[in-house]
């Protein structure tokens, strides 16, 4: 099996995205509070059980779509995964304006998240 480098800017930047996600999804389901601490989120704090199952399982998840994106190179998968993306984005984006909370950070995290749904979408849709 050899790894596949696209030739197009949408695929690089999916491919790129791809990796970045893997690597951030690792991290959380590994280490959530840990991480949460360094983006200066909720620090050290002590956090009930189901917040952390869910959010290793949400990093979990993340990491596996990633590694299946980078493994087997499927448009279906990187569809898939843009749609995700978005649709988690714009379910934050409806989160923030119903909570009015919105900070430097959390808008970061909300404009890497659509462009790499964006770019992933696009590449799986064959428009790179």
């Amino acid at each position: 099996m050899s790894f596949y480098w696209p030739e197009s800017f949408v695929g690089q930047v999916a491919l790129f995205m791809a990796v970045v996600i893997l690597i951030w999804g690792l991290i959380v389901a590994l280490a959530p509070l840990r991480l949460m601490a360094l983006t200066g989120f909720s620090g050290h704090k002590v956090e009930d059980g189901e917040t952390i199952h869910v959010r290793s399982l949400i990093g979990g998840t993340y990491a596996a779509m990633s590694l299946m994106a980078l493994l087997f190179d499927q448009p279906m998968i990187y569809r898939t995964f843009g749609l995700a993306l978005i649709f988690g984005f714009l379910t934050r984006l409806l989160w923030m304006a119903t909570l009015k909370s919105r900070s430097i950070k959390g808008g970061i995290f909300l404009a890497c998240q659509a462009v790499a749904g964006v770019f992933m979408l696009l590449y799986g849709l064959g428009w790179a």
